[in-house]
């Protein structure tokens, strides 16, 4: 009997939105364990440090179930130090948030009000959310400092950061032009279609130029 090959998987489309989504349900468990290692420390600074990242990761939750994509809880506390993650999660109520934009990202969401497509909207918020953990992380940071048991719950929030970040896409000068990356602002004489100035970096995430950069190209004399 001959056997059976297995049959080639189907290949995923990936959108933006679906790396939002697991990128967000990455940053939400690197929350969870950052909450449960802070357990280690009980007192004013953690209580206060404890509310603030519940209400991120509550947070980033209300938004994934307003998406239609709800956070997979297996997904935040699987892994080594599971009963921490799951004592957070079950602090923040994670599995019955209510699918709704919070008041903390209504203003992104509203340059969006009128698309019906839910998606740009759901990449916008995650990136505003890497933001505010990152200035969360600082927090943290600062927090480990006056008090030492602190500082693994601050590398754990800082591990779960990269994810949401947004890098620089700034071309070479010198460089081709190529107008689905960058814009020109500007023309100078000289070789044609020649990136001359970099005006403004563009911003990239994932590798995908989500601003375009403003550059002074060149232009022949006529």
């Amino acid at each position: 009997m001959t056997p059976q090959l297995p049959r080639p998987r189907e290949p995923r489309e990936v959108t933006l939105a679906g790396i939002a989504a697991i990128d967000w349900t990455h940053l939400i468990r690197g929350i969870a364990h950052a909450g449960a290692l802070a357990e280690a420390c009980p007192g004013p600074a953690q209580a206060m440090i404890d509310r603030m990242l519940v209400r991120a990761a509550r947070d980033g939750a209300q938004v994934l179930a307003w998406a239609g994509v709800p956070i997979v809880l297996d997904r935040v506390t699987i892994g080594a130090g599971k009963r921490g993650r799951s004592r957070f999660a079950d602090r923040a109520e994670l599995a019955t948030v209510a699918a709704e934009v919070p008041v903390a990202l209504v203003q992104v969401q509203r340059a969006f009000a009128g698309d019906a497509d839910r998606t740009a909207a759901l990449v916008a918020m995650f990136l505003e959310t890497g933001r505010r953990a990152e200035a969360l992380a600082d927090q943290l940071e600062l927090a480990g400092q006056a008090e030492p048991a602190l500082a693994p719950a601050a590398r754990a929030l800082v591990r779960a950061l990269p994810r949401a970040g947004l890098r620089p896409f700034k071309p070479r000068v010198r460089s081709v032009v190529d107008f689905d990356r960058m814009r020109a602002t500007g023309y100078v004489d000289g070789e044609p279609g020649r990136v001359v100035q970099v005006a403004r970096a563009g911003l990239a995430w994932h590798g995908n130029v989500l601003r375009k950069a403003d550059v002074i190209m060149s232009e022949s004399s006529p």
